[in-house]
């Protein structure tokens, strides 16, 4: 019977996810991409948290209460 292989400890393992094959871009990759993806997700983000401000004001001018 064959010995098992050892698993793989948590150092062999960060050593396989931070190899430079994987953390180096590919030639096709457009960088470009990334700066409007990380806007979107922010200004989505920053929206809510925006809106948040002005929900309380906006309530008292309506006239809506909170029962």
């Amino acid at each position: 019977m064959a010995p098992r292989p050892a698993l793989p400890t948590t150092e062999t393992a960060m050593a396989g996810l931070l190899d430079r094959e994987r953390i180096i871009a590919r030639a096709g990759f457009n960088r470009w991409l990334v700066p409007p993806a990380g806007l979107a997700v922010h200004l989505s983000i920053g929206s809510a948290y925006g809106f948040s401000v002005f929900w309380l004001p906006l309530n008292r001018a309506i006239g809506i209460t909170e029962t």
